[in-house]
C-alpha cells in the first residue's frame, strides 16, 4: 500500500483490519501480480485514507465496469466504455496523465492521442 500510496502521492494509510483478513483469506491462486493490481486500483479509487476491500468484485464495482451493472438497453460502443473509464482514471489521479497512462498500461503517447481524438469526436460519450 505504501508503495502506491507513495507512487501516486496519495495520502493512504492501509488496509482495516477486517480487509487484512479477507485479503489474506482470498484464493489468489498463487498469482501475486492479481493482489498487486487489486491493491493499486484500491489505493488509485480510495475516498478515505484507510481502504476497505469486501472482495475481487469491489474494485469492478469501485470502476463501475462490472457485468452484472450492465443491461440491453445500456450497450454503449467500446470506444465511449473506454473514453469513460480513462476520465474517470484521470479524475481519480487528478488529472496526472503521465500516472494515469502507468495505470492503464498504455504508453502516455497513446494515452494523448486518445484525449485529443476525444476532444474532437465529443459525441462517442
Amino acid at each position: 500500500v505504501s508503495e502506491f500510496a507513495e507512487r501516486y502521492n496519495r495520502d493512504i494509510k492501509g488496509f482495516d483490519a477486517a480487509s487484512i483478513h479477507k485479503l489474506s483469506l482470498a484464493d489468489w491462486s498463487g498469482n501475486v501480480r492479481e493482489l498487486r493490481n487489486t491493491v493499486e486500483r484500491c489505493v488509485i479509487l480510495a475516498d478515505e485514507s484507510i481502504l476497505h476491500w469486501h472482495g475481487k468484485t469491489d474494485v469492478e464495482s469501485e470502476v463501475g465496469l462490472s457485468a452484472a451493472v450492465f443491461s440491453e438497453q445500456d450497450f454503449v460502443s467500446l470506444e465511449a466504455l473506454e473514453q469513460e473509464y480513462i476520465n474517470h482514471v484521470l479524475r481519480c489521479l487528478k488529472g496526472k496523465k503521465t500516472k494515469a497512462a502507468q495505470v492503464l498500461g498504455i504508453d502516455k503517447t497513446t494515452l494523448w492521442r486518445k484525449l485529443r481524438r476525444y476532444e474532437s469526436n465529443p459525441e462517442t460519450v
